[in-house]
C-alpha cells in the first residue's frame, strides 16, 4: 500500500482478467520505473482461473500496491473503479499485458511540468511480436496538442494515456459491456470535446501483440462492436456532418479489413463501398480492394 496521508504524483491503474502470467512481467516494468513517486491500483475484473488469488498472495500488502476486485464488468468499469480509488495527481491507465520502459513515468512527469499540467497527456508506444519490434499508429501522430478530431479515424493511443485526477469535467469510461474494446476510443472522443490532449513523440511503452489481444481474437466480434460504437457515438457525441462521415468511413474501412482477414470477400467489398460512400475514395481503399481480389491466404504465402 502507498504511505498513508501521502499522495503520489501518479497512480497506475491496471485492469486484470485471467492474465496473471502476462501480468507479472508487465507489473515488474511498472515497479522498475526510474521515477519513483507512484502507486499501483490493480483491479481484478472477476478472474475465473485463480488469477485473483495469485494477485492477493503475490501483491496484496506489498508496498505501492492496492488490489481491488469486482464481478466481471469489462475494462471500462474496471478502469473507473481504479480511477475512483486513485490518490495520485495523475492517473496512468495501463494494460496488464503491456510493458513500460523504465523512463515512461519520468517522461510523462516532465511533459506535465513543461506543459503546465494538461488534463490528458500521452506519449507513444510500439509493438513487439515474435521478438520483433514494430511501429504503432501513435508514432505517426504529430507531437503537440490534439482534440477529438484526431480520433475521428480511430484511436491510435489505445489506453495509453494519463488523466489529471482533479479534472472536473471528466466523463468516465463507458461501462456498457457491449462496447468493450471500444471504451478507450469512446472515452477520448467524449472527453476531448471539452479539452485537449498533449502528445509527446517519444516511445516509452511496448504493447505485446500476442494472439489473445482483444483486437486479434475475433474479427466478427470486432466488426459487431465497431457498428455498435458507430451508433453509440452518433447518439452521444455531437459531430457535424463532415466529422460523422469521417467517423463512418473509418469504421466501415476497419470492418472491411477484418472481413478481409476472415476471408469474407463479399463483406470486404460491401464495407469498402460504404466507406467510400461515407468519406470519399482514398488510396487505402484501392490497396485493400486489390488485396481482397488476390486473397488473404495467397498474399500470406509471399510474406
Amino acid at each position: 500500500m502507498s504511505t498513508p496521508g501521502v499522495h503520489p504524483f501518479f497512480t497506475v491503474v491496471i485492469p486484470h482478467y485471467n492474465r496473471f502470467d502476462l501480468f507479472k512481467e508487465s507489473v515488474s516494468s511498472v515497479e522498475n520505473q526510474s521515477f519513483r513517486d507512484f502507486d499501483i491500483v490493480v483491479v481484478d475484473d472477476g478472474s475465473t482461473d485463480g488469477s485473483y488469488e495469485k494477485l492477493l498472495s503475490g501483491y496484496n500488502g506489498k508496498e505501492r500496491f492496492s488490489i481491488l476486485h469486482q464481478k466481471n464488468k469489462e475494462r471500462g468499469a474496471a478502469r473507473n473503479l481504479g480511477f475512483n480509488n486513485a490518490t495520485g495527481m495523475y492517473v496512468v491507465f495501463f494494460d496488464s499485458d503491456d510493458l513500460m520502459h523504465t523512463n515512461h513515468l519520468d517522461t510523462l512527469h516532465k511533459i506535465i511540468l513543461e506543459q503546465n499540467y494538461p488534463d490528458i497527456v500521452a506519449d507513444c508506444y510500439n509493438f513487439i511480436r515474435n521478438g520483433k519490434y514494430l511501429p504503432s499508429d501513435s508514432m505517426k501522430l504529430k507531437p503537440g496538442w490534439h482534440d477529438y478530431r484526431t480520433f475521428l479515424k480511430g484511436n491510435p493511443l489505445a489506453c495509453n494515456f494519463a488523466v489529471k485526477r482533479e479534472y472536473k469535467k471528466l466523463i468516465p469510461f463507458e461501462e456498457d459491456r457491449r462496447l468493450a474494446i471500444k471504451e478507450d476510443w469512446i472515452f477520448l472522443l467524449r472527453n476531448l470535446k471539452n479539452t485537449r490532449l498533449f502528445l509527446d513523440g517519444r516511445v516509452t511503452l511496448t504493447m505485446k501483440d500476442h494472439d489473445e489481444r482483444s483486437m486479434r481474437k475475433d474479427h466478427g466480434l470486432i466488426i459487431e462492436k465497431s457498428m455498435l460504437a458507430m451508433s453509440w457515438i452518433k447518439k452521444y457525441v455531437s459531430l457535424n456532418h463532415k466529422e460523422q462521415n469521417q467517423l463512418d468511413g473509418h469504421l466501415y474501412h476497419l470492418s472491411a479489413i477484418h472481413s478481409y482477414i476472415d476471408g469474407d470477400r463479399e463483406s470486404t467489398f460491401r464495407y469498402l463501398t460504404k466507406s467510400v460512400m461515407s468519406d470519399g475514395i482514398k488510396k487505402k481503399h484501392f490497396i485493400l480492394g486489390f488485396k481482397a481480389v488476390i486473397g488473404h491466404r495467397i498474399l500470406s504465402i509471399f510474406k
